[in-house]
């Protein structure tokens, strides 16, 4: 029989990362796309918790909630959705973002805000990308920023 002594790993913050359910939030005007996006992140053993079409009540979400990965589409109004990006990072400097955008020039427009986006995924990217991104990102590694 195996004790509870035995049984112990001894988590370390590194084997903490390799065990620790992802936790994300989905925002999306598009919210056929948005839903795809939730099963695709729970598919992958993700957990969705909180998704929403408008920027601003994603704010209030994030602070409620504080998830691992915010998962942006900025397709449309860049420049004002991008100002209510840094309220996110008000809240919490080191939050993670993943912009998704159909827009193929849009490494340029973030570029000058550093700081304020982890990756870019352009939407209609294969799964694999967008899950291995999202992983890269949430344990700070590969960062496209």
């Amino acid at each position: 029989m195996l004790s509870i002594k035995t049984m112990s790993t001894g988590l370390t913050q590194e084997n903490h990362k390799t065990f620790h359910t992802i936790r994300a939030l989905v925002v999306d005007e598009d919210v056929v796309y948005q839903n795809l996006l939730c099963r695709l992140l729970v598919l992958h053993g993700m957990k969705v918790v909180g998704k929403t079409s408008h920027l601003d009540q994603a704010v209030g979400i994030y602070h409620d909630v504080a998830p691992d990965v915010v998962l942006v589409d900025l397709s449309s109004d860049v420049e004002s959705r991008v100002t209510r990006l840094f309220k996110i990072k008000e809240i919490d400097p080191v939050a993670k973002i993943i912009v998704f955008s159909i827009l193929n020039f849009f490494d340029d427009i973030v570029q000058s805000r550093d700081g304020l986006i982890d990756a870019h995924i352009v939407k209609g990217s294969a799964a694999k990308e967008i899950v291995g991104t999202i992983h890269r990102v949430v344990k700070g590694k590969g960062n496209k920023y």
